[in-house]
């Protein structure tokens, strides 16, 4: 054989072998290290490697991450039964997983415990040698017995000690030495009159953060993303998927983020961390997550809904423009030009042209402030089969250490609080980082790129914290924030619900995420716990050694402080709360077996009010009287309106129609918001005095000489529907001001005074309008008349019917404002299913919209009307031009089931029974008739006080004399 065919079949040979030694790789990771035994010797020698890849992640899903009860996992064909029962002990020590047990027989374990400084080694220790330490920990005795740990219930008192109880009620703030060394003065620039957001952002960022805690200039940018125009697009050059940079007339910019699939829809199980779709939702909500944690070291990002026609395809140019093309759906889409998922295979499309987006501002320009890109030391291999080094090296912090800028500063720490960020958000893409050059190397990391977060809220990857448990290091105030997140008054979800009700893409995260971010904190913790088991708390925690130093030149840590004493568990812990003002807290997490204050009502938690519907009769029509064009009182039917729909209608109340709402809006006669608030419940009153002059045995007590009220609230509708809507308000707060007479409360809201500069807007002016021209398109003087939507519009004139109900035995009289009756119904109008109310809202073209509505507007329409007793609501669905193309007839009970998802007819009822209940206890029975009592809502703090003050009212009080003096008096 010549030495060519030799060197040939030599070849072919070594490929055959190569081919074999990767098919077995494959097999044998497939099988999670379990060889099988007939070929166990042939492939444990030759493929120890490939265990070793994957020991660091399964190590600390083994240690740290529990079986979560709420997710149902895939039952195995062929499920592994552990060899022993996992006791409390180890769940204490966090070795539970749904997939990993600690088995002797175990291949991979046993080569993880040959290995110095495994994870799992010190587990094994802990569990064989040392269980009775873990017995001194109180943290889960009351662990189920099957071995599942709820995260949300864990408790970290052995953390508290390094916090003051104080940092659990209020953001933590870290030392900020150098806020002052900012843009502005190094590069000694100045800001003229009308500087735009995006300077005011660019000078005003510090060596410390990006924008400061309490800056107005922030909001100020989210709100011109969200509304300027588009000046100007094109495409951003580089990066693996599509980004638009658009510039706005003003000057500024900003990186657009489409939107590729629904919110719910989740990273699938077969696709690599570097393969996944960025998602325009994942880096609005991580703005928000790293604003609330305290750092500010991502830029601002707002979401908005682009219209594609218009902002989009009438700027494109070039090899841009030419991507446009509309779909076999007859929707406008493009794709772009990059490296990957930029084709008509992944082309993004609008409904039929309109696109949720992401807006990130830009940072100032590099010309201007220099930034430096960094290698992350924690990059992964971005490779199927390799791992990086520190998937392998349990001591690769150690060479971290050694090298600047990681040596010494702030820098390491930096990234572990970097890691912490992006394990709570679940975003394993994190290969480079920058950092402004002006500063120096001692300033933070910026928080970019977050595309890839939010994609798997059933799955926590641990190898994201693999800074954190390698190093073992972390700052005093990231703890402190993750334990407040835990245990103060807000979890991190709640924070987070919050924050994002505000961007006008709300909801931006499906509810499981929510849930995860939670459950990730107490993860975290548990990581945090461990490595303090093993190390002093000074090399672990930085800055402790100077909060201590803190403490005792201080000699106490919050002198001003409100102490409260929570149960939790069997131990008690001391909480600290801010006092505000008046002596009402707050905050606080009140639990059963403590007395509450007397002027606070919390909703922290809605669920205390999740019970039985509690009772509540239906509705009876007791009265009515009408206001004419100059709002002055009549006792009639003048301004009653009959309901008359168009001859085209079905039968189940829908119709195409075409109503200008804009029509004669320029002529209209608005209400006089000045009289309203100024008359207060004078109309109600006038009924009132009517009635028990006329001895209406439903209304006063005939056996009695003075003839008192058999009711124990007055007030109108809207405060009621106010009332039901509040467990689910996170947006605007209210204030009610309330007095007590004879044995009646009597209610009247206090109008917002930004909710007045809300609606000083001259567009919401118009659209505030479009409702009552509505009206005037369905409505009808008389049974045998038809609407004439020609007349001029007076807001001023409306018809009020007076209603008894009773919720929990607690009796009330109301007046509600009826839109129309059906022209079959008669007076006196007893029943109630004559009634309708007439609604408008905007066209539902896409998933969002739909969810908004379910989610906000369905709430409000179904309390407004189902506390009247009103079974249907005539809905016109309106474009962004006030025009109606169609009516639909909504039935109100099918309203509050469609709705349940998101909220729950008996929450909103038993707190309002809940509240009736407070104002009766906070105001004395024998208090004075012109004392103001205030009942204010925060809806950011969730708590309502009460207080007794005199003169919120105005010039008058509530009652006015001529009411009190006849009430006083014999009729």
């Amino acid at each position: 054989m010549k030495w060519k065919e030799r060197v040939g079949l030599a070849m072919a040979v070594s490929v055959v072998l190569l081919t074999s030694v990767l098919v077995l790789d494959i097999r044998y990771a497939s099988s999670g290290g379990r060889a099988e035994q007939t070929d166990a010797g042939f492939i444990l020698p030759a493929l120890r490697h490939g265990t070793a890849r994957q020991k660091e992640g399964k190590q600390f899903q083994r240690q740290f991450l529990d079986k979560q009860p709420a997710v149902k996992e895939p039952i195995p064909e062929n499920p592994v039964i552990p060899s022993q029962t996992v006791n409390n002990v180890e769940l204490e020590l966090g070795v539970v997983a749904s997939n990993a047990t600690l088995n002797d027989d175990d291949p991979a374990a046993q080569h993880s415990n040959n290995e110095q400084g495994s994870k799992v080694d010190v587990v094994r220790d802990l569990l064989k040698g040392k269980r009775s330490q873990s017995n001194n920990d109180e943290s889960y005795k009351n662990a189920e017995d099957n071995g599942d740990l709820d995260h949300l219930k864990s408790q970290f008192k052995d953390l508290m000690k390094y916090i003051s109880p104080a940092e659990l009620s209020r953001p933590v703030r870290g030392n900020l030495r150098e806020l002052d060394v900012t843009v502005q003065r190094l590069r000694n620039v100045s800001l003229s009159d009308d500087a735009t957001s995006w300077e005011k952002f660019h000078v005003s960022i510090s060596k410390e953060e990006l924008y400061h805690e309490d800056d107005p200039m922030i909001d100020e940018l989210l709100q011109d993303m969200a509304t300027l125009e588009f000046y100007n697009i094109s495409q951003k050059e580089g990066g693996t998927q599509l980004k638009l940079v658009i510039e706005f007339a003003p000057g500024g910019m900003a990186m657009l983020k489409p939107m590729r699939f629904p919110r719910e829809q989740e990273t699938l199980p077969n696709h690599f961390y570097f393969t996944d779709y960025e998602r325009h939702n994942a880096e609005i909500a991580a703005f928000h997550l790293d604003r609330i944690m305290g750092f500010r070291r991502a830029p601002p990002v707002v979401g908005r809904l682009v219209n594609m026609t218009t902002e989009l395809y009438a700027l494109a140019t070039g090899e841009l423009l030419r991507t446009f093309f509309i779909s076999p759906a007859q929707n406008l889409c493009f794709h772009g030009k990059c490296s990957y998922y930029c084709d008509t295979g992944h082309a993004i499309c609008g409904h039929p042209d309109q696109m949720e987006a992401s807006l990130a501002a830009f940072l100032p320009d590099k010309e201007f402030v220099p930034r430096k890109t960094w290698r992350h030391p924690w990059r992964r291999s971005y490779h199927k089969r390799k791992k990086a080094q520190w998937e392998e090296d349990d001591q690769y912090c150690d060479q971290v250490r050694q090298l600047p800028p990681y040596n010494e500063g702030r820098r390491l720490v930096d990234l572990i609080d970097l890691a912490i960020f992006d394990f709570l958000a679940g975003n394993m893409d994190r290969h480079h980082y920058e950092t402004l050059s002006l500063f120096g190397n001692q300033t933070f990391p910026i928080h970019l790129d977050q595309g890839r977060a939010f994609g798997r809220p059933k799955h926590d990857e641990m190898s994201i914290l693999a800074p954190l448990y390698q190093c073992c290091l972390v700052r005093r105030t990231t703890l402190a924030t993750l334990l407040r997140f835990h245990h103060g008054p807000f979890r991190l979800s709640t924070l987070m619900r919050k924050s994002l009700a505000r961007d006008p893409l709300d909801p931006i995260l499906a509810a499981g995420h929510f849930v995860a971010m939670d459950r990730r904190v107490a993860i975290t913790l548990r990581v945090i716990r461990h490595c303090l088991s093993r190390n002093e708390a000074d090399q672990v925690i930085v800055g402790l050694a100077d909060w201590k130093d803190k403490i005792s030149q201080t000699g106490t840590l919050e002198p001003h402080a409100l102490h409260v004493i929570v149960q939790i568990g069997e131990t008690k812990m001391k909480r600290q709360y801010q006092d505000v003002r008046n002596g009402s807290t707050r905050d606080p997490r009140y639990r059963k077996g403590y007395e509450r204050p007397r002027n606070v009502l919390s909703l922290h938690d809605i669920e205390e009010f999740n019970g039985n519907f509690p009772e509540f009769t239906r509705p009876k029509n007791v009265g009515s009287f009408s206001l004419d064009v100059h709002r002055n009182y009549q006792n009639d039917y003048s301004e009653l309106r009959y309901l008359s729909m168009p001859p085209e209608t079905s039968n189940s109340g829908s119709c195409k129609v075409r109503f200008d709402l804009r029509k004669g809006v320029s002529s209209v006669i608005e209400k006089d918001g000045e009289s309203i608030r100024q008359k207060m419940l004078d109309d109600l009153l006038t009924w009132i005095l009517q009635e028990r002059k006329a001895e209406h045995p439903s209304i006063v007590d005939c056996n009695h000489p003075l003839k008192p009220l058999l009711v124990e609230f007055v007030c109108y509708r809207g405060l009621l529907t106010m009332l039901l809507s509040t467990p689910y308000e996170s947006q605007e707060n209210w204030t009610i001001l309330a007095t007590r007479f004879q044995n009646s409360i009597y209610f009247w809201q206090l109008k917002d005074n930004r909710r007045n500069e809300y609606n000083s807007n001259p567009k919401q002016q118009e659209m505030s309008i479009w409702g009552f021209k509505f009206e005037q398109y369905l409505c009808a003087s008389s049974p045998e008349a038809s609407p004439n939507p020609e007349e001029q519009l007076n807001t001023n004139a409306e018809f009020c019917c007076v209603l008894k109900a009773r919720i929990g035995g607690h009796p009330l009289l109301y007046g509600a404002e009826v839109d129309a009756v059906t022209k079959e119904s008669q007076p006196p109008f007893t029943d109630l299913r004559n009634f309708v109310e007439l609604k408008t809202n905007r066209h539902i073209s896409n998933e969002r919209q739909h969810v908004s509505f379910k989610r906000f507007k369905s709430m409000k329409w179904w309390a407004q009307s189902f506390i009247v007793g009103i079974p249907k609501i005539v809905v016109g669905y309106r474009d962004d031009d006030g025009v109606v193309s169609r009516l639909e007839t909504m039935d109100v009970d099918h309203l509050r089931k469609q709705s349940n998802d998101w909220w729950k007819s008996n929450i909103c009822m038993n707190f309002c029974l809940q509240f009736l209940k407070f104002v009766k206890e906070c105001i004395p029975k024998e208090s004075n008739p012109n004392a103001h009592f205030i009942f204010e809502f925060d809806a950011m703090s969730r708590v309502i006080t009460f207080r007794n003050e005199a003169g919120e009212a105005g010039n008058r009080n509530l009652l006015p004399s001529w009411y009190i003096q006849s009430m006083e008096n014999p009729v």
